[in-house]
């Protein structure tokens, strides 16, 4: 993209006044003004035009995926891949929210190169688009600029800020689908049955007296203890929300499911608006929780909550929530996290095992001073 500057268009104009009066008038000096006026843009203009780049330019952050209040950090490298020595260079980095990042680049031998890098502060969470990437010249008397795509946009995800707690406690009951899966031998497992050595098998493993008897390599195979599942409920809808406690909602959601899943059990996040991400456990699934967290809004409707939970949930929602959020059945334990939106916020927990957080008072605290059916810890 080519364009003139804002001082560009005033010279075009000035000239062309210059011209007309000096036309109109009979004044040779007008005409000479508006001359000099023109020549120089059109020399300024040609120098830019002509002038010929040969960039290689990339943009990464460090990292791309960072929580509310921490920063990211955008590193750019540029190379001049043209046998002559480029002119001062300016870099424009969009940054959605903001007025993006500008840098100024010194002039470039052939095949020299140069890092530039700034900082990219997150105070909320939310899909932040940087770029996409531009570089500018102009000339001396800034009155035109040529603007070409140097780098593509990248993104990078603000998960919601979290706080350290504890999970909730895991649910009396048997889970069917959770309660004992055949695994690797780790501490607490139990002996359950014998079968052959496969490339890959832990030699430790062995089991060598039966590995005598059958002249092959015989490994135990060895059952896990119950793993634990977790549904976490957000509650989403706009009715029952402010904007604070909405976001106080979400920050509770990520650190509760942060609790579980490092405690190693499957978790799940469900909202009211009727997404579900299943249960799954480890750092992949965590993330794609989380992400999702980072773009959640709230919604119109979902009056009705039916969530089938095997295990433990954890309903996140404020007292204009807690009927519908609090009914949810399950064969497992429930639990409220109820948001006060101001300190005139009517109802509570109604029955309901959970605690209540006070606007002036922090999710962490709340929650480790409830009471201890509320939290299992950490392994």
């Amino acid at each position: 993209m080519r364009v003139l500057t804002r001082a560009g268009w005033g010279v075009l104009l000035a000239g062309g006044v210059a011209l007309a009066g000096g036309w109109l008038f009979g004044l040779p000096e007008l005409l000479v003004l508006g001359v000099a006026f023109v020549v120089l843009l059109a020399g300024a203009t040609a120098g830019t035009l002509l002038t010929s780049l040969r960039l290689e330019v990339v943009r990464t952050l460090h990292p791309d995926r960072v929580h509310a209040g921490q920063a990211s950090r955008v590193d750019v490298l540029v190379r001049n891949r043209g046998r002559r020595r480029t002119p001062v260079l300016t870099l424009r980095d969009g940054v959605s929210g903001t007025s993006g990042a500008e840098l100024l680049i010194a002039p470039l031998e052939s095949a020299a190169r140069v890092r530039a890098s700034y900082r990219l502060p997150t105070r909320a969470r939310g899909i932040i688009t940087v770029g996409p990437l531009e570089v500018e010249l102009g000339d001396p008397f800034g009155l035109t600029r040529a603007a070409v795509v140097a780098a593509p946009a990248s993104t990078l995800v603000v998960y919601p800020a979290v706080d350290t707690v504890s999970a909730a406690s895991r649910s009396d009951g048997v889970d069917p689908h959770g309660w004992r899966t055949p695994g690797l031998q780790t501490g607490g497992d139990e002996f359950h049955s014998l079968r052959p050595y496969v490339i890959g098998d832990d030699l430790r493993r062995v089991h060598w007296p039966s590995t005598a008897r059958r002249d092959e390599l015989t490994v135990r195979q060895d059952e896990r203890h119950q793993q634990g599942r977790t549904t976490v409920l957000l509650d989403v809808r706009r009715v029952v929300h402010t904007d604070e406690s909405f976001e106080r909602a979400v920050s509770a959601t990520a650190s509760l499911l942060l609790a579980a899943g490092f405690r190693g059990d499957e978790v799940r996040l469900v909202t009211t608006d009727g997404s579900d991400s299943g249960h799954g456990a480890g750092p992949v699934a965590l993330a794609t929780m989380l992400e999702y967290l980072a773009g959640v809004t709230t919604t119109d409707g979902g009056d009705e909550v039916r969530i089938d939970h095997p295990g433990t949930l954890v309903a996140v929602t404020t007292p204009a929530g807690v009927t519908t959020t609090g009914s949810v059945a399950g064969p497992g334990r429930r639990f409220l996290v109820v948001f006060e939106r101001s300190t005139d916020d009517r109802g509570g927990l109604s029955g309901h095992q959970g605690v209540r957080v006070g606007v002036d008072e922090d999710f962490a605290s709340a929650w480790s001073s409830s009471t201890g059916a509320l939290t299992g810890g950490r392994p």
